[in-house]
């Protein structure tokens, strides 16, 4: 009764609530304010009838009250403020004047990991006919966190090291699914003996001799321009699924961080259960392990946001001119798949076929083959091209001997037919790497060429991924930005 004679009050009181979640400060101030009648004084403890209730205890106005109890105050009067906007914005209270809790709660973190902490929250006006309630939060964790997700790379060009990630990538079984499972350690067997070997050679070929890894020290540096860009309310870190710094080690240090919020983003353009997919489950499964986290936001697939697409047309641009009017054909060459995990994403039942390629609507949206199609049409329409001078492809398959069907034309071939039709300079893009690696280095660049000018090309030119180019930096900054809730103002 007592409790509902309170609410009661509130109810019949006018409410104002402004809300504050300012971009990379966290959770800085909640208000909420019922007004009734013109004179106001400041009491210094809660009102005896108050004190009374079981909930809220003796002296409790000078007593350290629970972060529960804020946040439950907060949230009713949220809830009230939702069901105020149907009414009439002003309510003169009758009957009795109106009663509200009065509490101070002093610094008082979290006992499980320290992530809250609040300092003087309640401050209250009243007198016999006017209440002013006003809750406001403040010192809670202001930074947020950001996870830049990646597969990783070898440690060195050794055999041993390259067959160790080989083994943690090819084990995935989001990479390749093979059942029952003493089938796939018999092929994982195999293949760890013949591949590491030619891996190896590969990696060699464009391994930096100073900073190693291009993979590496490409996200190393789009990570400290991004850090550098986004300022010190944010926190930037690396979490590669098959080599260090792992995923789960890089989640738990920004928790330690104390951030407020943690944004993963997948580097990969579009979804595929082998890159997206696994990089997501590595975090919630350390997540799901941890005593306190966060909220974690994952940030969406970007194949055809204008940050990603404005960075990778620039660079393309000054790879082959206006228009690609510097060379003869320009081939967009992704990352291949097999087409029975294409498949899978298909929210309407269909198949993944060559209908993919020029079908993207919501039963395919989240087909890997549409949303590189889909990418490819937006890319060619940003620099004006002429649809008989671009082509898509796909690249670095693994078909296991034939047993594994992939999505097609395989960019090897086209490398090869393009040349036979008379393409003496050809561009190639990758647009679905971020970061320039063994398979845009070596597979295109190296290997790609060579099949270029053996089939009777002249020039191979091939376009950089975005990196950490000054316009992705900007560009995946307002991406992150955009997963940060905004101040929010409700007004009566």
């Amino acid at each position: 009764p007592q409790q509902a004679t309170v609410l009661s009050h509130i109810d019949a009181a006018v409410l104002r609530m402004s809300l504050s979640a300012v971009p990379n400060r966290g959770l800085t101030s909640q208000a909420a304010f019922f007004k009734i009648g013109k004179q106001q004084q400041r009491p210094n403890a809660a009102p005896q009838d108050l004190e009374q209730l079981p909930w809220f205890g003796k002296d409790a106005g000078q007593q350290q009250a629970s972060v529960a109890l804020a946040f439950g105050i907060a949230s009713a009067a949220g809830s009230l403020v939702a069901l105020q906007a149907t009414r009439p914005r002003t309510t003169r209270a009758t009957g009795r004047s109106a009663r509200v809790v009065v509490a101070s709660l002093n610094n008082a973190p979290c006992q499980a990991c320290g992530t809250s902490s609040m300092t003087e929250i309640v401050d209250t006006e009243i007198d016999k006919k006017d209440v002013t309630f006003t809750l406001s939060v403040s010192n809670l964790p202001s930074k947020v966190g950001v996870l830049l997700l990646n597969i990783g790379t070898p440690a060195t060009t050794a055999v041993d090291d390259v067959r160790d990630y080989l083994g943690r990538f090819l084990g995935d079984n989001r990479v390749i699914d093979i059942q029952p499972s003493w089938l796939k350690t018999c092929v994982l067997q195999v293949l760890l003996n013949t591949r590491p070997q030619k891996s190896a050679e590969n990696y060699k070929r464009i391994w930096d001799p100073k900073r190693g890894s291009p993979l590496q020290f490409h996200t190393e540096d789009l990570a400290a321009g991004l850090q550098r860009h986004l300022g010190d309310e944010y926190v930037v870190r690396i979490g590669f699924q098959y080599s260090e710094p792992f995923t789960g080690d890089a989640l738990e240090s920004l928790v330690n961080e104390r951030v407020s919020q943690v944004i993963v983003v997948p580097m990969f353009p579009h979804y595929a259960s082998g890159t997206c997919g696994t990089t997501l489950a590595a975090v919630y499964e350390r997540a799901a392990q941890m005593y306190c986290v966060p909220p974690i936001t994952a940030v969406q697939p970007f194949f055809d946001n204008s940050s990603f697409l404005e960075a990778q047309v620039g660079l393309i641009r000054d790879a082959i001119g206006p228009r690609g009017e510097e060379v003869d054909h320009i081939l967009f060459s992704f990352h291949g798949l097999p087409v029975t995990q294409c498949t899978s994403a298909h929210q309407d039942g269909s198949t993944c076929d060559t209908n993919c390629a020029r079908r993207f609507d919501e039963g395919n949206k989240n087909c890997y083959r549409a949303q590189c199609h889909e990418t490819a049409r937006l890319l060619a329409k940003e620099l004006d091209l002429d649809t008989d001078r671009c082509s898509v492809a796909f690249q670095s398959r693994l078909t296991l001997r034939g047993t594994v069907e992939w999505i097609r034309p395989y960019t090897d071939d086209a490398f090869e037919s393009l040349a036979k039709k008379g393409v003496k300079r050809l561009a190639v893009v990758a647009p679905s790497f971020t970061a320039d690696c063994i398979e845009t280095l070596e597979e295109l660049g190296i290997t790609g060429r060579e099949q270029f000018l053996e089939a009777g090309g002249e020039e191979l030119v091939v376009v950089p991924c975005v990196n950490a180019s000054k316009p992705w930096i900007t560009g995946l900054a307002q991406i992150v930005r955009d997963q940060v809730p905004r101040a929010v103002n409700l007004y009566s």
